[in-house]
């Protein structure tokens, strides 16, 4: 298959794609799933807030919907990928966003419940997706994963141990 020229915004015509965004609702996810709708994918944000969520699909307006999802949760993403499957079919891009790091605090001070609750988003939940997408997209034999990471991933932040390591 050839690449396709980039648009007049830079990014490719995704015109007839399906593309799911976790973490969608807001912040990058948001920007990221703006982009990808205004040019042509047809979309399913995910996210935990069912009232941010529905303000990002009235923004991003005609074939965008979500699907409420903790993807630290695998039934949560297991849910996720039937909804979108029974809704638009194969998925041909997933983008692992959704990150989470309510905890500033020095690894000493840390419990190992604020430590999972880290990990479980930003490193579990990049798994989950990816095996609950990726699999369908190696049965085809075609697909796109992206994963977003973050500058914590290469240089340590002071009291975001989890997050970076996660993120790494």
């Amino acid at each position: 298959m050839t690449p396709r020229a980039p648009t007049q915004g830079g990014f490719l015509d995704l015109s007839g794609k399906v593309a799911v965004v976790t973490g969608g609702g807001r912040g990058i996810g948001f920007a990221i799933a703006s982009h990808m709708a205004g040019n042509g994918a047809k979309l399913v944000i995910a996210g935990r807030s069912e009232a941010t969520l529905k303000a990002a699909v009235d923004a991003l307006g005609e074939g965008t919907s979500y699907c409420i999802a903790d993807v630290a949760q695998e039934e949560g993403v297991e849910a996720l990928a039937r909804f979108v499957e029974g809704r638009y079919g194969a998925v041909d891009i997933l983008v692992n966003n959704a990150g989470s790091n309510p905890y500033y605090k020095r690894v000493e001070d840390t419990s190992l419940e604020e430590w999972s609750a880290v990990v479980d988003v930003n490193l579990t939940g990049v798994f989950l997706c990816t095996r609950a997408f990726g699999k369908p997209m190696l049965a085809r034999g075609k697909g796109s994963i992206i994963n977003i990471t973050s500058i914590a991933a290469t240089s340590g932040l002071a009291r975001t141990a989890a997050y970076g390591a996660a993120k790494a």
